[in-house]
């Protein structure tokens, strides 16, 4: 799990559901990774995993520089990294 998702073709937000809920939850700081984030984006630039992953790295720098208070909270959202949503073909 990445702290960036692909929404739609061509098209991504920050994954604030997984985010701490202090972070998650304010909608203003949302906002400002995204618009932080798009100055890291290259038009042209496929949105594959490796672009998905440079940008995940792009918000764990952000979130840690702006909190720079908070020991650990890089590696706290590098955790994400270790969750996977396995599908089983059933329908919850």
């Amino acid at each position: 799990m990445l702290a960036v998702v692909r929404t739609a073709p061509g098209v991504i937000e920050v994954n604030y559901l997984w985010l701490p809920t202090w972070i998650g939850m304010n909608a203003a700081l949302i906002r400002e990774v995204e618009e932080h984030l798009k100055s890291h984006i290259v038009m042209g630039q496929p949105l594959n995993e490796e672009t998905l992953q440079g940008l995940h790295e792009e918000v764990v720098l952000y979130l840690s520089a702006k909190f720079n208070s908070l020991a650990g909270l890089g590696q706290y959202i590098n955790g994400l990294d270790a969750v996977e949503v396995v599908s089983d073909g059933q329908e919850d």
